[in-house]
């Protein structure tokens, strides 16, 4: 039985690219899929997936910032939609939101700068992983998040009807990358969005 669940297991890892699921804490469910030899993290806000909503997928701005910070005096603080009424979007979305990439999920405040970035080294300021900065590229950001939209597509509790694309700065302009490569994508939201 021990050997069929493990072949089991690894069979749905490969054949939907899912590694990892588990609630956090604070109401998210963390996912796992897969783009080539990235691994792509991302939380859905929400941890009772029995009502099919659509999705709406929020880009967040540049810089390593982490989807949570963990301090020991706070506990887990979500960041990407920290000025957004969550609970009013959750009533008729699944709201999205994918990790910086090669940037961890949840970083405590050791391993953040002083503009509460992900830093590798605490003793400078601006030691971004050397594969962040190789990532940090718009088409990156677009090939990942249709990758992530492809996986969550296939799901259940996803209604394929509506598809809302938001970005803030940075994210903006990948929400509109997204946008011109995704034909599911129905509507768009830009906010902070310099089209130079």
């Amino acid at each position: 039985k021990i050997y069929f669940f493990i072949f089991s297991l690894t069979v749905n890892v490969l054949l939907f690219g899912q590694s990892s699921n588990r609630i956090i804490a604070t109401g998210y469910t963390h996912f796992q899929t897969t783009l080539k030899k990235d691994t792509i993290d991302f939380v859905v806000a929400e941890t009772d997936f029995s009502v099919q909503k659509p999705l709406l997928l929020f880009c967040q701005g540049s810089q390593p910032v982490p989807l949570f910070f963990d301090f020991p005096d706070q506990g887990l603080i979500p960041v990407a939609l920290n000025n957004f009424d969550v609970a009013e979007m959750k009533k008729n979305y699944h709201v999205v939101v994918i990790s910086m990439p090669h940037t961890p999920l949840i970083v405590g405040a050791d391993h953040l700068n002083n503009q509460y970035n992900y830093i590798t080294d605490t003793t400078n300021q601006y030691s971004y992983a050397l594969e962040y900065l190789k990532a940090d590229f718009s088409e990156n950001y677009i090939s990942r998040a249709n990758e992530v939209l492809k996986y969550l597509s296939k799901q259940k509790w996803v209604d394929n009807t509506k598809l809302v694309i938001a970005g803030h700065s940075q994210g903006a302009r990948v929400a509109v990358g997204i946008a011109a490569t995704n034909n599911q994508v129905t509507e768009l939201g830009l906010f902070g969005y310099n089209p130079n």
